[in-house]
């Protein structure tokens, strides 16, 4: 009796990633207030601010190639 075996496009943890995302712009925004809070670590605000970006831009393109809207 032959297995057959069948092949998924679903990727199991994809509800997972926009989760992480978010947490992740979270991070990136409390860093970016705690170092313009911070005067020696102002820094870390420009650190906080970049890695906001880059995050929200990844998060939007995954989501429009994805065609998922919410």
């Amino acid at each position: 009796m032959p297995v057959s075996l069948v092949i998924t496009t679903a990727k199991p943890y994809a509800h997972l990633m926009g989760g992480f995302l978010a947490f992740l712009l979270i991070a990136w925004l409390v860093l970016s207030v705690l170092g313009f809070v911070i005067k020696g670590l102002l820094w870390l605000t420009f650190v906080g601010i970049v890695l906001f970006v880059v995050t929200a831009i990844f998060l939007w393109l995954k989501r429009k190639t994805s065609g998922t809207t919410r």
